[in-house]
């Protein structure tokens, strides 16, 4: 079932933060990291943890601020997969 193949994690979850995101991981149900990065530092981020998911509360933000990071997750998830 998916719920319970995301539970296992890790998940991102990702907010915008001004220029920059703040992001939490979330693993076996407790935050592993939190913090606050630049849009550059986030694809890096998701390629070394290469979580199960993304979690964002506002797609259309991310989109505003920086519609290259979305290519380059979604060019990131497709090489993962």
């Amino acid at each position: 079932m998916l719920i319970e193949e995301l539970s296992s994690g890790p998940i991102i979850g990702i907010d915008i933060n001004g220029r920059r995101f703040s992001y939490a991981i979330l693993s076996n149900g407790e935050i592993i990291e939190k913090g606050i990065i630049d849009p550059q530092d986030l694809v890096k981020l998701v390629k070394k943890v290469r979580p199960k998911a993304i979690a964002i509360d506002n797609i259309g933000e991310l989109m505003e601020l920086s519609p290259s990071i979305i290519k380059r997750l979604g060019s990131y998830h497709s090489m993962s997969t």
